[in-house]
């Protein structure tokens, strides 16, 4: 996966069942990866958050600006539900 070389977004919601190494490994493996983190959403960020969800990946696939910026820390974010 790390020599993958096209655009991922990586969305990880605040109360996702995943774990948060997990996301950020996405992040972290592929090479052209952006990650956002969703708040107020489980793992079904279209369901959980549909308008914020269709405009992320409009923008995405639009090449545009997107309406989060993009989460760099390694630590998870602020909220983030852990286990």
């Amino acid at each position: 996966m790390r020599n993958v070389h096209v655009p991922v977004l990586v969305m990880a919601a605040q109360c996702d069942f995943l774990h948060w190494p997990v996301s950020r490994e996405y992040r972290d493996t592929l090479p052209d990866a952006t990650l956002v983190d969703i708040q107020g959403a489980g793992h079904a960020v279209s369901t959980d958050q549909p308008q914020l969800f269709t405009q992320l990946l409009e923008t995405f696939l639009d090449d545009q600006p997107l309406p989060l910026l993009a989460y760099t820390a390694m630590d998870p974010p602020p909220g983030r539900w852990t286990r």
